[in-house]
């Protein structure tokens, strides 16, 4: 038997209380009993879609939105879910939804003002020969209502970043070459009534999202055909696009907790940068490795979840068993790990469409399956 161990996602948490934790009648820790100073939580997600995106506008309240125009609000930090629009339930459809439209992104302004976007309303999914442009939604109550227009001249908004309730950026696909995969940047300086494409002299962006970044529109961009990549950020002041190294091969995995405090990671193991990108240092290669994704609280403190898998054979086929997870947590940077055996039903690490949103706590909420959001905290 060939014991593998498996990074696939690191999730880190800051915490300080003292617990043993609940062990398992076979020594692991319990599903909740992730680590001494954190918990988490399981909650069931029950509504048709699982979310695309979800927007904490305070501690409590928050927004998700997913396919078929389904739009959720949450009134206790994300634990339970009420669906508040939706286009299809899964049994009948229904005409007076705001849109149909699969919905991909949302941000909170401010408590009342609410954005999101999505793909376009074409009848060619619903047996029907309409089309529209990309759907972009607007609400001034929180969440409870909602405005649409149509993104002029965009096919679809995949993410969104808004500056203030006017200036905001778009990644998404422009009308006029549906057959061009790649990812265009769009600009609105009214709030998106109307959007123009940014130039920029790239070969093509990295990934259909912005880096979730405080107080600062990043993202990563290809930047020759060598399969380089460079970290673009937004100068607010004059509008202008900065361009940072990354270390080789880390393009998919760069996590920001402030400004200027970020991670990557690569074959080589975990980079830090303290002055937002501009220079890169290898911090420690022992827990962190190459395909591990990074979830920042602070500087200090993180928690490393990772599958520890063994290779079974049969009939000239191979495949992989889950034992269990190994979960290491370090309150100094990385410098020491405290570790723990957790069951393998927690189902920790198998984000099911890969969105993982930071609560206003420091936490983490992952969709773990169709039906579970996975809550990180202390």
């Amino acid at each position: 038997m060939r014991l593998i161990k498996f990074l696939p996602f690191v999730f880190l948490l800051a915490g300080c209380q003292d617990d043993d934790g609940v062990r398992t009648p076979d020594g692991f820790f319990d599903c909740e009993s992730i680590a001494s100073s954190w918990s988490a939580q399981s909650n069931a997600y029950l509504v048709f879609h699982y979310p695309q995106d979800i927007t904490f506008i305070s501690a409590n309240d928050a927004v998700a939105v997913s396919r078929s125009g389904q739009i959720s609000r949450s009134s206790d930090g994300g634990r339970t879910w009420t669906v508040t629009e939706t286009y299809w339930n899964g049994t009948v459809a229904n005409e007076n939804a705001t849109t149909r439209a699969r919905l991909w992104t949302v941000q909170a302004i401010n408590g009342d003002l609410i954005y999101a976007a999505g793909e376009d309303e074409d009848d060619r999914r619903f047996d029907g020969d309409i089309e529209t442009d990309a759907v972009f939604l607007t609400s001034a109550d929180g969440g409870r209502s909602w405005d649409k227009r149509y993104a002029t001249g965009l096919s679809g908004i995949s993410d969104i970043r808004f500056i203030d309730a006017d200036q905001g950026f778009a990644l998404g696909a422009p009308n006029e070459n549906p057959a061009d995969q790649r990812i265009w940047l769009f600009a609105t300086e009214d709030g998106g009534e109307s959007w123009n494409p940014t130039t920029l002299a790239y070969d093509r962006l990295a990934s259909p999202k912005f880096l979730d970044r405080p107080e600062a529109v990043s993202h990563v961009v290809k930047i020759n055909t060598q399969d380089e990549y460079a970290l673009l950020t937004l100068n607010t002041l004059d509008g202008t696009w900065a361009e940072s190294p990354l270390p080789d091969n880390a393009q998919y995995t760069v996590r920001f907790v402030t400004r200027d405090f970020g991670t990557a990671v690569n074959h080589e193991g975990l980079w830090v940068t303290e002055d937002g990108g501009t220079t890169w240092t290898l911090r420690q290669q022992e827990v962190v490795s190459a395909g591990t994704l990074l979830y920042l609280s602070d500087e200090e403190n993180w928690l490393a979840i990772n599958r520890i898998t063994k290779i079974e054979t049969g009939g000239g086929e191979a495949w992989e068993v889950l034992l269990y997870y190994e979960v290491s947590e370090t309150k100094d940077g990385g410098t020491t790990w405290e570790t723990r055996k957790v069951a393998k039903d927690c189902d920790y690490v198998n984000s099911f469409n890969g969105l993982v949103v930071r609560t206003p706590d420091n936490g983490f909420l992952t969709v773990a399956s169709r039906s579970n959001l996975i809550r990180f905290m202390n």
